[in-house]
């Protein structure tokens, strides 16, 4: 038995390796066009923390994301202000952003266009839970 076959009777034979295979994208990863689609995608939920403080941010922020999560959502906006009203400069724009980056029900984030909040509002993918729904 020549290398080459042993090697790809040793592969098919192992079920987590499946997805490593030559010429085979992983189940669980987003291809360009399909992570450009979530990018674009208008958010299908959001949660408003304007005059919030961090505490009550932090309850109201992780139940919105498990429920989002929870339902399936794809993306999500969090609108948190520019902190142009707060005496020591935007906190509640750094918190969320690592939060989410903290958070394994988070994939990739960004800020929408100007006209939908810009700096003042964050999007986040979520990531698939139980489902074969491609990560972000």
């Amino acid at each position: 038995m020549d290398f080459d076959k042993m090697m790809n009777t040793w592969l098919d034979s192992e079920d987590s390796w499946d997805e490593y295979k030559k010429d085979e994208q992983p189940k669980n990863r987003l291809k360009g066009n399909e992570r450009s689609f979530l990018r674009k995608l208008h958010p299908e939920a959001e949660i408003d923390l304007h005059g919030k403080t961090i505490d009550e941010s932090e309850t109201l922020l992780s139940m919105f994301i498990k429920e989002s999560s929870g339902r399936g959502l794809r993306k999500v906006l969090i609108i948190h202000g520019k902190g142009n009203h707060s005496q020591s400069g935007p906190v509640l724009g750094i918190w969320v952003k690592h939060f989410l980056e903290s958070s394994s029900l988070c994939g990739e984030t960004g800020h929408p266009d100007k006209r939908d909040g810009g700096t003042g509002a964050t999007w986040v993918i979520l990531k698939p839970q139980g489902t074969d729904r491609p990560v972000p």
